[in-house]
C-alpha cells in the first residue's frame, strides 16, 4: 500500500499507474505538474495528465493512486476541484493533494482531504507550495503533511 510520496520512489519491481488531476489557472500549478510527471516517470511510473474542467470525472478504477493539484483563490480551492471530488465514481484508492499559493491557503487542504475520506479515499500526503521561493530558487520545496 503506498503511504506517501516517498513511497513512490522506492517502489522498483511495481509500475504504478498514476493520475495527476490539474487546475491550473495562472500556469503555476501546471508548472508543478510538470516537475512531478517528470520525476514520476524517470522512476518508470506510467501517469497521465488530466486538467479539471466541469465534466471532469474521477475514475480510479484505472489508476493505483492519483494526485490532485489546485491554485489557492481567496484562501479556498477551485470549485471545479471541489466538484471533482464530490462526483467519484469508484473508492478505495489512495490520493494526494498539493496546492500552489502566494500567500495563505486556509483550510482548503484539510477540506479536501476530509471530502476524499468521506468517500473511502486515503489522503496519503498533502503539499501547500509558496510559488515565488520556487519560482526564485529554482527547486520544489515539499511541505508534506501526512
Amino acid at each position: 500500500m503506498i503511504q506517501s510520496f516517498n513511497d513512490l520512489k522506492v517502489i522498483k519491481r511495481r509500475v504504478l499507474k498514476i493520475a495527476i488531476y490539474y487546475y491550473s489557472g495562472a500556469g503555476n500549478t501546471k508548472f508543478i505538474v510538470n516537475k512531478i510527471n517528470r520525476q514520476l516517470k524517470e522512476l518508470q511510473h506510467e501517469t497521465n495528465l488530466v486538467k479539471i474542467t466541469n465534466n471532469s470525472i474521477l475514475n480510479v478504477k484505472n489508476y493505483d493512486t492519483y494526485i490532485v493539484g489546485f491554485p489557492i483563490y481567496d484562501l479556498t480551492s477551485p470549485q471545479l476541484v471541489k466538484d471533482l471530488l464530490a462526483n467519484i465514481k469508484d473508492r478505495n484508492r489512495p490520493i494526494s493533494f498539493f496546492c500552489t499559493k502566494a500567500f495563505a491557503s486556509g483550510e482548503s487542504i484539510k477540506e479536501l482531504s476530509e471530502l476524499s475520506n468521506k468517500h473511502n479515499l486515503q489522503t496519503i500526503a498533502t503539499m501547500e507550495l509558496y510559488m515565488h521561493e520556487i519560482l526564485m530558487k529554482k527547486s520544489i520545496f515539499l511541505y508534506l503533511k501526512y
